[in-house]
This record gives C-alpha cells, sequence and structure tokens, in this order.
C-alpha cells in the first residue's frame, strides 16, 4: 500500500511542476524517496535495464539507442530531459509504473552522470552498460579523469554486460577483473587520425606494471591504439570496430556493414559504433 501511495505522490508532483511551468524531471523522484529511501527496490524493471555513462557522448548515444530501439518495436522509457542523477532516475521509473510498480515498457534506458551511479546502482542492477569515454570534463567537479574511473569503476555490479570503447585506456581498464560479459569498439586508423607524437596525455601508463604505453595513432586526446612495452594492456582488436570513416559522407563500415552517420563529426562515430555494439549485445 506504501508502495503505491509513493508511485501516486510521485507522479502527482511531477504533473504539478509541469503545470507551474518546470520540466517536473526530477522534484517527484527528490519526493519519492524522501518517502522511502528504498522506493526503487520495490520495483519490478524490463528484462532488459541499459545504462550509458561517460564524460561526453552520453546523452547523444541515449537519443540514438532510443530512436533504434523505438523503430524496433520496443517500447523504452528514457530520461529524456537528461536528469541523470538519482532524484532524475527516480522520477523518471516511478512515472512509467503502474500503480503496483511494474515498469510498464520494454526497456529502462538510462543515461547516468558518473558520479551518481553509485547512487543508482545501490537500488537496481543495468542488465547492461555502455562508457563511451573519460576525459577531462568539469574540472571543478571532476578534478582529473582519474577520479572519474574510480567513480564508474567502484559503481559497476558484478554480472553487468559492459560495452567499452577500448580506445581510450581509462574505459579499457574497466576489463580487467570484471565479473561479466564485455563487449569492445573503437575506431580503426583513418584519415582524421593523428600519426605524431603527443605529450601531455593523461593515460599515459599502463595500469598493470607502469610502463609508459606507447601509440600507434591517436584520434584526440588520450583515444587511439596504444600497447604496453611488456604486453600487459594493450588495445587489441575490437570485437565491433569501424573502418573506412568517411565523415564527410556520412559513412563507415562496422565489422563490413555499412553503417549511416547522422552527422558528419569525428565523434558522432564513435557513439554510433558504441550504439551498434549496444545494440548487438540486446539481441537485434
Amino acid at each position: 500500500m506504501w508502495k503505491m501511495i509513493v508511485i501516486l505522490a510521485c507522479k502527482f508532483i511531477n504533473k504539478a511542476s509541469k503545470l507551474l511551468g518546470h520540466e517536473g524531471s526530477v522534484i517527484g523522484g527528490h519526493y519519492a524517496l524522501k518517502l522511502d529511501k528504498n522506493i526503487l527496490k520495490k520495483i519490478k524493471l524490463p528484462e532488459f535495464v541499459v545504462g550509458i555513462t561517460g564524460s561526453s557522448g552520453k546523452s547523444s548515444s541515449t537519443e540514438l539507442m532510443y530512436n533504434i530501439l523505438t523503430k524496433n518495436n520496443y517500447t523504452v522509457c528514457y530520461n529524456k530531459e537528461g536528469s541523470n542523477t538519482i532524484n532524475g532516475i527516480t522520477s523518471m521509473i516511478l512515472n512509467n509504473c503502474n500503480f503496483f510498480g511494474k515498469v510498464k515498457k520494454d526497456i529502462l534506458l538510462m543515461e547516468l552522470d558518473e558520479q551518481f551511479m553509485k547512487y543508482i546502482f545501490k537500488h537496481i542492477t543495468p542488465t547492461h552498460l555502455m562508457i563511451t569515454n573519460i576525459t577531462r570534463d568539469q574540472p571543478p567537479r571532476n578534478s582529473h579523469p582519474e577520479k572519474i574511473y574510480n567513480a564508474i569503476k567502484g559503481a559497476i555490479p558484478e554480472g553487468t554486460t559492459l560495452i567499452l570503447n577500448v580506445d581510450d585506456p581509462f574505459v579499457n581498464r574497466l576489463r580487467i577483473n570484471h565479473k561479466g560479459i564485455k563487449v569492445s569498439y573503437g575506431v580503426s586508423q583513418n584519415d582524421y587520425s593523428i600519426a605524431s607524437k603527443l605529450h601531455n596525455l593523461d593515460a599515459c601508463y599502463c595500469p598493470i606494471c607502469n610502463s609508459k604505453l606507447e601509440y600507434e595513432f591517436y584520434h584526440y586526446g588520450h583515444i587511439g591504439s596504444y600497447q604496453c612495452p611488456k604486453y600487459h594492456f594493450y588495445r587489441g582488436t575490437p570485437q565491433y570496430e569501424a573502418k573506412n570513416v568517411d565523415v564527410v559522407n556520412r559513412s563507415i563500415t562496422i565489422n563490413d556493414k555499412e553503417v549511416k552517420l547522422p552527422s558528419n563529426f569525428l565523434y558522432t562515430v564513435y557513439f554510433v559504433t558504441g550504439c551498434y555494439a549496444l545494440c548487438k549485445s540486446l539481441g537485434l
């Protein structure tokens, strides 16, 4: 009975907030957690609970995944407004529940803030988690990519299928000792890659032996193809790799399948390839 009251309160508060001219994407979850801090543990979730996080690209990836899934006749609830903290996620889930606490969609899709994942995953366990990249982002809040890496690593539950951009050494490190399926994706060397040596990289050293990583090429920053000189840690060959990259004509191939890009930017290649890998891991 109390669960029903909490869900009803969340729905009512969100609608009242929208009537007052606000987005209403957070406040309902805020008060729902005040009423019952464990409300998310009492919700019946769909078969697939998908999270997408990373320093950049998570909003674009989530939007693209929503479009792909709905065009494949899945019903999807996701945080369209971009409210990716615990209050926003709670609000989104409860607003898509019936009064008995069952999410009325086939797939729960969440854009997630890296620093808030640990609070969300205390209550719900994702079946799939895609990590786009870990780079310098909002330094006053996140300070250094190492802090973001530790926040993500500390939040990942055992058994979750990880979809990892292995061109990023920080993201690739998440494969180490993870107890669950690991799906890798990346982008091959192309006309937009940089072969000359870059300095002041955020990811310079092997996480196993601390040897300095040797780069074959860079796409931007520390993201590219690298290996430890002692072969303890390396990019390897991703399971899903974008090749024949033609940003101008918005075309790539992923494992010999031609894929069209929604926009003509190099970062688009990454979130499209990541979503392709995620879709395949979901069985599409």
